[in-house]
């Protein structure tokens, strides 16, 4: 137990550092510099019961709106679930908050089902079933779990953007780029047992909705 308690602990750590280091050093072009994508994608990052987004949900849409009108993709598509049964959805306010700044509602999809970032993945797949290019935005600490997420979810070619490296502010912690990047440990390979119970249910029969609740 031991042995076994420790050998976590390394990994755990391992991944931590991992994960902080890719963040740090992310490259952030300018847009100028980036590839053109068929559809840029914004992860929901939090949204109060109300509707109301955190600062992070609203970093990742100003960032994607900011590559949008750089003339990096032809449409926009925004994806999170509801705070509350019945509520209003990340997806559809954040995809609000893009018309505000100027983006035609027309170039703009939003899923509004998801709980987690293998969700957003998934249900955000037959919207963009006729992409090939995709470029994600979220934090930088968020993005290895989100392409590793896509690249299960689909067969795109995936291009990363963050919206700002670390997590500068949240209503839930006074110091939020460390507390989610620790989180994003646990998290990171929490997706990976997800995805294996997923594939293993489907396996022996069980059936895609009950399957998409395990990801949550």
């Amino acid at each position: 137990m031991r042995r076994l308690l420790a050998a976590g602990v390394a990994v755990y750590t391992i991944t931590v550092l991992a994960i902080a280091t890719f963040a740090a050093f992310v490259p952030t072009p300018s847009p100028d510099a980036l590839r053109r994508t068929d559809i840029i994608v914004g992860l929901g990052g939090g949204m109060d019961t109300d509707g109301t987004l955190h600062p992070s949900s609203r970093k990742r849409v100003e960032r994607t709106v900011e590559l949008w009108r750089a003339g990096l993709a032809p449409r926009l598509h925004f994806s999170g679930g509801r705070g509350r049964e019945n509520g209003p959805s990340a997806g559809e306010r954040m995809a609000d908050l893009a018309v505000s700044l100027g983006v035609p509602a027309a170039v703009i999809s939003y899923e509004d089902r998801s709980q987690s970032t293998l969700q957003n993945a998934l249900f955000s797949a037959p919207q963009l079933h006729d992409a090939t290019s995709i470029r994600l935005v979220t934090e930088g600490f968020h993005l290895p779990r989100s392409w590793l997420s896509f690249r299960w979810a689909g067969d795109w070619s995936l291009s990363l953007t963050p919206s700002e490296r670390f997590r500068s502010v949240s209503p839930n912690s006074r110091y939020p780029g460390l507390t989610m990047v620790l989180r994003e440990g646990v998290a990171f390979w929490f997706n990976a047992g997800r995805v294996l119970t997923y594939e293993a249910g489907g396996l022996i029969g069980v059936d895609q909705r009950t399957r998409e609740g395990w990801l949550y």
